[in-house]
């Protein structure tokens, strides 16, 4: 078996407080939504996999999983509990996963900084 896993670099925006005119620029995601449509289309044309496993709920990416599924595909849902509506549920080619149930073993438990500051600073993690 194998996966491949999308990671997008983000864009940046420069941001200026209304109160102390001061500027500075700020990670924004861009491209994200149009990169994942794209990207599970391409490999369904192509049929470079028979289950996709799509994270996240958002009802923008309804057609997509529908024409994913239209080539004959699966696509299996995993998403946070109240954020998936019943159209995008009901196209899940399995029950919905819910990382709710899942938390525990998903949870982060080390702040994300620390772990930098202990690499920086030759500690181990």
């Amino acid at each position: 078996m194998r996966y491949e896993l999308l990671l997008f670099k983000p864009g940046q925006k420069t941001v200026t407080c209304r109160n102390c005119n001061n500027s500075r620029t700020v990670p924004v995601e861009k491209g994200v939504d149009v990169g994942r449509a794209t990207k599970l289309l391409t490999l369904a044309n192509n049929r470079a996999f028979d289950t996709a496993i799509w994270v996240g709920a958002d009802r923008d990416f309804l057609e997509t999983v529908r024409a994913v599924k239209a080539n004959a595909l699966r696509v299996e849902i995993v998403a946070w509990r109240g954020t998936i509506s019943q159209e995008m549920s009901a196209e899940s080619s399995s029950p919905v996963a819910f990382l709710d149930d899942h938390r525990s073993e998903i949870e982060l438990t080390v702040a994300p900084d620390t772990e930098a500051d202990q690499l920086t600073s030759g500690e181990q993690p």
